[in-house]
């Protein structure tokens, strides 16, 4: 398709003159749809035409004109035999009769289809072809290559038209199409691509394309071409351009070129292949004069305005486009302009138009526009335009004429209203007076109307793309108000993507065609939301609220029509008419409606769903005050679930194919639908369809669907049927007990409708309390249904208390337990019970999961004091101390001897204890014994008692051994601190003493003795005296020998300390006995020394038992 916007000035021109011309041709009228033309097909040519024409619409007058959106275009070259086909819509067929077709082609463009100009003649019943020719010449000329009006005109039950012009037939239909032909040799400058419009950078170059539009290939041409009227050298193109149209084209660039804003650039053909002239010289020159394009912010409409009148800002939009972001803002006053867009020079995806009104106010801006003929049918016009935003403006036709369409789409995109107003007077049901319309032309994207007012007209809008070309892309009409149109508010079809919420309908002062509907809706796809739209006016009723037709949405992904308020009939209808009516749709889900039927209709039914499949129907309040049902079904497969709905009808509850359902218990056993349903007067309370129906009250299910219509929280659990959420005094209440973990909060809700009121603990309205603390509490209801009072309790669940930290005296312990049931327990020791036994010092930490789920922990610190701890009884030796330390710090202290220090250093043997008190005032003691024993020291003394006899006495008589050696060879231990040795020989003997102390070591002496006595008359110790039994236990025998001196005999025995415990005189005796019984000796070893005048008699041990 060219960029038809390059070519400034003179597409200008052209459009213009063709929006004057094509007023001229005349627009025949049809009563009936009968043999309306379904498809229209041309063949044989260059690009061959297929039309999938729109369903006729009575309204409209059966003409319709597809030149203007040039959607179907046929090419040819002449001499060109062309077929035709025209089939009809197989929805008439039951009134089918022999029907005749013309054909007519405007040969000589005068705009009239003269007598000679028909082409085709043929009539028949059904579907007509055949074919005609392209004449080499017409009326004594050569054709002419060019562009021509063709016309189809079909006439029911009659013969072929003759009159072109025929107005008031009574069926069929007539459709004008473009129809082109090639010329013998034609080549023309396509458009001039550089400089472009606009010109928002200056550049240095001049770029054009050539086209061709002939029967032969170019291959050569002269480009002559010049700024401001100085020639520049002419460009020798070569090339190729095959033959074919015009989408046959060659790029050329002409040179570089300085030029600046306001230049005029002007470029022309002057020789095509080779020397020969083309034959049409009308597309053969191109101007170009480089001007930026508009950015920024505008004001409209007076003197002081940056534009004085909105017929110059669409003149620049057209002609120098855009930069950049553009805001018009218009002045307080009507705004005169047909206000024509086509694409927009310069526009990009990140470039917008915006219209607002600079007071914020629809009322006081408005654009207006009267139209009398179907080629200026609008105010706006949106033809391949995108990016354009209306804020806060009204849009009408004040002329009262039957062609007072106010918006008028063809393939554009991203066009927005909000908050205007669309206004028109005509009073008729003209097609033509449609608001916003969309005829049967290439497909839409992004359209969006908010928060808008239509009122008048046929009806306020109406989209029908071509089914044969492209579907609507995402159409959007959202809480806008619609009032007094006569055959509906909203007709889309063929949209893929698609919103219609919070839109409202009402014919306060004109009644609607029998036929009208509030939303209608055919053919929808992919995203499609229907839901909180209100038709709830009762004085003039439409025939159907919501209607869909030939619908889908998916199994995983049902289309919701939910929230929507209907109140349909009234009494002057009496024809069958549905709240929401279903035909050929699959999937989709009727949630939460309010539907009222009055009237006498006794087909009417309040939802409609027929020839359909997997459809399901929950939570609706239906209510049928006339004559008629709640509901019908038509198709087995129709509806997979129905239940959870308010069924109400004053006679039979339904309908299911041709069996009526009197009662709702009949449509249960016999059908299994309703299972949780109801049959009750909901008793709406007024046209808004609110109830206060206790019955209804929380008997829904809970389903996708979060908010009623007033945009109140559905109950998660028991929501309520219909579109309102309410709450019915006889069953208010928010619960009566909450537990709520310490350091949370429990938000409660009163779930009550929008024009209900609350008020907890006579303080707050909020729908919503949080509470943080125990306490009992009331909430009052405040609401249309009545008031109530409930009260309920919130109760902090028990933390975890451990005792304080404390401190445990030696020895002592604690039981520590969790006063939580049925928790779950975790101990930082690893126990899993409710309590533990504590006896070490440490932090214990516990953590409790409560029954309902709340946790909590606490940490006790337990200290152990220490107690007393002297050394275990402990012996030293003399000269050391030993250091008694308890360990236990700072306290108060009590010693045996005496002290209160802390500890004690002794070094005296004794008996020692300690009583000591902690800042914690615990007590301990401990008791220790200390013995001191002295060192051992190793000196002695001696003495000879005879010639050999020598005794030996250790001055250290504590040793628990004693180690003699004599020096000549002879050594003595044990016990015994005092010895005799006697020596054999004279001389110097080394005499060791070691002496061994119990606890304190050894000491040892080595000491030289002279030994000079030793003679011939010494009298060694006899062998053969006898000292028995020994050992003894008291009784001592001695026996001396009888060849010795006895005349003086001594005994003495020694103890093992040197101590001499007996000694007797026993001369003269030679045998005598000792009862050392008498001495009270104790058991032991002792020496016993028995010497005569001259000698040792006996010098050895004894032992007492």
């Amino acid at each position: 398709m060219k960029n038809v916007y390059t070519k400034l000035s003179l597409v200008t021109i052209l459009l213009s003159a063709w929006a004057v011309s094509s007023a001229q041709y005349c627009s025949p009228t049809y009563r009936f749809e009968w043999d309306s033309m379904d498809e229209v097909a041309l063949t044989n040519g260059t690009t061959n035409m297929l039309s999938k024409s729109t369903a006729w619409n009575g309204s409209a007058a059966g003409y319709t004109d597809y030149t203007i959106a040039n959607v179907h275009n046929y090419t040819c070259i002449p001499g060109t035999s062309v077929g035709y086909k025209v089939t009809y819509d197989a929805g008439v067929n039951s009134n089918r009769q022999q029907s005749g077709l013309s054909i007519w082609i405007d040969w000589n463009d005068n705009k009239i289809f003269d007598s000679g100009e028909r082409i085709v003649n043929n009539r028949g019943v059904g579907a007509k072809t055949g074919s005609f020719a392209v004449p080499a010449t017409f009326q004594g000329s050569p054709t002419a290559g060019g562009t021509y009006r063709i016309r189809f005109q079909n006439n029911w039950n009659g013969v072929a038209p003759t009159n072109p012009c025929q107005f008031n037939y009574t069926s069929g239909e007539t459709e004008d199409y473009l129809f082109s032909v090639l010329y013998q040799q034609n080549a023309g400058i396509d458009e001039i691509l550089d400089p472009f419009v606009p010109s928002c950078v200056i550049g240095d170059s001049v770029i054009i394309s050539l086209k061709s539009d002939s029967k032969t290939a170019i291959d050569s041409a002269t480009i002559q071409w010049s700024l401001n009227d100085t020639m520049q050298t002419p460009f020798q193109w070569k090339g190729s351009i095959s033959a074919g149209g015009a989408a046959s084209v060659a790029n050329v660039n002409l040179g570089a070129l300085k030029y600046k804003y306001g230049d005029t650039l002007k470029v022309w053909l002057s020789l095509v292949n080779g020397d020969t002239l083309d034959d049409f010289q009308g597309d053969d020159t191109l101007m170009r004069i480089p001007r930026p394009g508009l950015v920024g912010t505008y004001s409209v409409g007076d003197s002081a305005s940056d534009y004085d009148s909105l017929y110059k800002v669409i003149r620049d939009i057209r002609e120098i486009g855009v930069c950049g972001n553009v805001i018009f803002n218009l002045t307080s006053r009507k705004h005169y302009a047909d206000c024509s867009f086509d694409v927009i020079p310069g526009i990009t995806n990140n470039a917008e138009v915006t219209f607002n009104s600079m007071a914020g106010d629809a009322d006081s801006t408005s654009i207006n526009w009267s139209s009398t003929s179907p080629a200026q049918n609008h105010v706006l016009s949106f033809t391949g335009t995108q990016n354009i935003t209306f804020n806060d403006i009204t849009i009408e036709d004040l002329s009262g004429s039957s062609y007072s369409s106010l918006v008028f789409f063809e393939e554009s995109k991203n066009i927005t209203f909000n908050n205007c107003n669309f206004n028109a007077t005509y009073t008729g049901s003209s097609s033509n007076s449609n608001l916003v319309r969309q005829d049967g032309f290439n497909g839409l994207e992004e359209i969006s109307f908010d928060n808008c007012h239509f009122d008048g007209g046929n009806e306020a809008i109406r989209l029908e793309p071509s089914l044969s070309i492209s579907p609507n892309e995402d159409i959007s009409i959202t809480n806008c108000s619609f009032n007094n149109h006569f055959n509906g508010s909203v007709f889309v079809t063929n949209t893929n993507g698609l919103e219609l919420t919070g839109n409202t309908n009402s014919n306060i002062t004109r009644s609607p065609s029998t036929n009208g509907t509030f939303l209608f809706v055919d053919n929808a796809s992919g995203s499609v939301e229907i839901n909180n739209n209100s038709n709830i006016t009762t004085e003039r009723s439409m025939r159907f609220g919501i209607r869909v037709l030939n619908s889908s949405g998916t199994p995983t992904n049902k289309v919701q029509v939910y929230n929507n308020r209907l109140i349909m009939g009234d009494s002057n209808l009496t024809t069958s008419y549905s709240g929401i009516r279903l035909d050929n749709v699959k999937f989709y889900e009727i949630a939460h409606n309010a539907i009222n039927l009055l009237g006498r209709s006794t087909t009417a039914s309040g939802i409609y769903v027929g020839n359909s499949g997997a459809n399901v129907v929950h939570n609706n309040i239906v209510a049928n005050y006339g004559d008629g049902f709640a509901f019908e079904v038509q198709g087995t497969s129709s509806i997979s679930a129905m239940d959870n709905n308010v069924l109400y009808a004053s006679t039979d509850l339904g309908k299911f194919g041709s069996i009526t359902i009197p009662d709702l218990s009949n449509w249960q056993n016999n059908y299994g639908f309703e299972t949780n349903g109801i049959s009750t007067d909901p008793m709406f309370v007024d046209s808004t369809l609110k109830t206060c129906n206790a019955q209804i009250d929380n008997i829904g299910s809970v389903l996708a669907q979060t908010d009623d219509v007033s945009g109140v929280n559905r109950s998660a659990n028991t929501p309520d049927p219909g579109a309102f959420e309410y709450s019915a005094p006889a069953k208010f209440s928010v619960g009566d007990a909450y537990n709520i973990c310490v350091g949370d909060t429990v938000i409660i809700s009163a779930e009550v409708s929008a024009a209900d009121t609350v008020l907890w603990n006579s303080t707050d309205t909020t729908n919503s309390m949080w509470f943080t603390q125990s306490g009992n509490y009331y909430v009052e209801l405040f609401g249309s249904c009545g008031n109530a009072v409930d009260s309920f309790m919130v109760s902090t669940n028990k933390e975890v208390e451990l005792p304080n930290d404390t401190n445990l005296c030696a020895g002592e312990s604690l039981n520590v337990s969790v006063d939580i049931t049925n928790g779950t327990y975790v101990w930082n020791n690893g126990a899993t019970v409710s309590g533990i036994k504590i006896d070490k010092r440490g932090q214990y930490f516990v953590a409790v999961n409560d029954s309902d789920g709340c946790f909590s922990s606490d940490t006790i610190e337990v200290t152990l004091s220490n107690a007393v701890d002297l050394t275990n009884d402990t012996i030293i030796c003399e000269g050391n101390t030993v250091d008694l330390n308890p360990g236990t710090g700072a306290g108060t202290y009590v010693w045996s001897n005496g002290s209160s220090s802390s500890r004690q250093f002794v070094d005296s043997t004794s008996t020692y204890w300690v009583q000591f008190t902690d800042p914690l005032n615990c007590i301990s003691s401990d008791t220790t014994k200390v013995q001191v024993d002295a060192v051992p020291f190793a000196t002695f003394v001696q003495s000879q008692f005879s010639q050999s006899n020598w005794e030996f006495t250790a001055d250290d008589k504590s040793g628990i051994n004693y180690y003699w050696s004599f020096g000549d060879g002879k050594v003595d231990s044990g016990l015994i601190w005092k010895t005799v040795n006697i020596y054999d020989t004279n001389g110097v003997f080394t005499v060791t003493l070691k002496v061994t102390s119990e606890n304190c070591g050894v000491a040892t002496i080595n000491k030289e003795i002279e030994v000079i006595t030793v003679g011939t008359n010494e009298i060694v110790t006899y062998s053969n005296v006898s000292v028995y039994p020994n050992p003894t236990s008291g009784l001592l025998n001695i026996e001396l020998p009888s060849d010795v001196d006895l005349s003086e005999v001594n005994v003495k025995i020694v103890d093992l300390n040197g101590r001499v415990v007996l000694e007797k005189d026993k001369s003269s005796l030679q045998q005598f006995n000792l009862n050392l019984g008498e001495y009270n000796l104790a058991s032991g070893v002792y020496q016993l020394t028995i010497n005569s005048a001259s000698n040792t008699l006996y010098n050895g041990k004894i032992t007492l038992h």
